[in-house]
């Protein structure tokens, strides 16, 4: 006698890839992915990344208008320049002491060594920012040179 119910295996072996188009089939479940260790650090270091490049922006843009104006937008750079700076210092000292628990090399940092033949690049970034957008957007990542999934809080 079949339940009503369906059974959980047939409905999924169905139902197919449900992911978004933008992850295709590099979306891994996050069951089978592990936790990094430092998963809050590694999410602050991606946060203090964006927020540095924000930051560096908003200066280059404000330089022209600081140039003609000093006196009134000096405060202002200057402020946005240290702001940058003092980020920019954290994230890279943040970035340095993260590895990757799988191979021990600094997945935050581009060095000149070969990366992964799966290597994920995402539309405009390089493996680098690829690294930086999935731990804040999809709060899992994959190591650019050992390629191996981990996932962060």
């Amino acid at each position: 006698m079949r339940s009503q119910f369906p059974d959980r295996s047939e409905e999924s072996e169905t139902r197919g890839n449900s992911d978004p188009p933008e992850l295709g089939a590099f979306r891994v479940a996050m069951e089978s992915v592990q936790l990094h260790p430092q998963s809050r650090l590694v999410r602050l270091a991606c946060w203090f990344a964006v927020v540095s490049r924000v930051l560096l922006v908003v200066a280059l843009l404000i330089t022209p208008v600081a140039l003609v104006n000093y006196f009134v937008w000096e405060a202002m750079y200057v402020a946005l320049l240290a702001a940058f700076v003092i980020s920019w210092i954290t994230y890279t000292g943040v970035a340095f002491a993260l590895r990757c628990p799988g191979c021990r090399k600094r997945f935050l940092v581009v060095l000149p060594e070969p990366r992964h033949a799966g290597t994920r690049r995402i539309d405009y970034f390089d493996p680098w920012g690829t690294v930086v957008w999935e731990t804040l957007r999809h709060q899992q990542f994959a190591c650019m040179y050992c390629g191996e999934q981990w996932r962060v809080k």
